[in-house]
This record gives structure tokens, sequence and C-alpha cells, in this order.
């Protein structure tokens, strides 16, 4: 690093961000010196309300901005500025995102006795599925609210309508080449043909 930085005095690099490609990618936090596609600023700026001074901008004595009488007011309303500017950016990326979004969202209509997925929030690993199959809605208690049961074991729960997923069918094997069904509990008795 401290031959770059040399090498870099030695070539007396007259534009303050030029020797930035010249510096290793490893030493250089790309995070918070980066300037943000959707913020429009660099973290490093909005938190401390300036640019960031490199060991080579001490090495080089670039010349520093007048930033006027007081720096307390000065570097507010540059934070003030910054901090509106971004809420504003993120505000429109937010909308644009849901703008998105929307095209592809389906309105899922969901009836009485329609054989549905459960969301699993309550998973212990990420091996885990992510939804439970073998519920089917038993009654609609609002238009999102409705009562659920388990094929299985019978058990009712309340779930709102985006914990819920619905499907056509559930494929259940049949015996096709000769062996013997596994004992199971399905939520419908195999037809044996």
């Amino acid at each position: 690093m401290l031959r770059t930085l040399l090498l870099l005095a030695k070539q007396r690099i007259r534009r303050q961000l030029d020797y930035l490609g010249h510096l290793p990618k490893s030493n250089i936090s790309d995070h918070t010196l980066n300037i943000s596609e959707s913020a429009g600023y660099s973290p490093f700026y909005l938190l401390y309300s300036r640019v960031v001074v490199m060991p080579i901008d001490n090495i080089l004595k670039l010349r520093r901005r007048y930033l006027g009488e007081d720096p307390y007011k000065v570097a507010l309303e540059q934070q003030h500025k910054a901090f509106t500017t971004v809420h504003r950016i993120l505000r429109r990326s937010k909308l644009r995102q849901v703008k998105y979004v929307n095209q592809r969202a389906v309105d899922v209509d969901l009836k009485v006795g329609d054989p549905i997925y459960y969301k699993n929030n309550q998973r212990q690993s990420k091996l885990q599925s992510k939804w439970k199959p073998f519920y089917r809605n038993t009654k609609q208690i609002s238009p999102v609210t409705f009562q659920i049961k388990n094929q299985l074991h019978g058990k009712v729960t309340k779930a709102h309508k985006e914990l819920l997923a619905k499907i056509d069918t559930w494929d259940i094997p049949k015996d096709d080449d000769g062996r013997p069904l596994r004992n199971a509990a399905y939520p419908a008795v195999p037809e044996s043909e």
C-alpha cells in the first residue's frame, strides 16, 4: 500500500479521483465509499457529511473547499439537504419497485373446500419446507381470514390469505409398478384400479 502511495505521489496525479483506480481494491471498502444507486450518496457522506479523505489526499495536498464562517451550520445544512434528497430518491425507488411487483401479482380466489398450502413460519432450520401441505379451507371468516383444517391430524387453524397458497390437487402416488404402497396417512384414499 505504501509503495502504491509513493508511486502515485511521484506521478503527481492532478485530479482527485484518479488515484482510486490505482489503489488495490482490498484496501478500499467499496460499500462505504461508493455512491449508492438508490440513495444517491455514499454511506460515509451520509454519516459524516463530508467526502472521504484518503492518505493520498494528504500526500498530494489537494485544495479543500471553503465552507464559510460557521462550519457547524454549513455541515448541518449539507446533512439536511443530503437526507431530504435520499428520502425523496428512496420513496421514488420504492414506488418503482411496487410497480414491478404489482405487474406479476395475481389475486387468488379461495373457496371453501379448496386444497391449500399453509406457510410454515415456525421453521426450525432452513432444510424444513416453507409450506405445509394437506390443508383444506373449511370456512371464510372475513375477506382475508380463513379457517383451515389439516387433513392428516384434523387440527383447525385461522390463517390470513397471504399465508395460504392455492393448489389444484395433490399428487398421490399410484401402485403402477406392482409394489405395495407405503403405510402413510393420506388426505384421500388412493383409488385402486
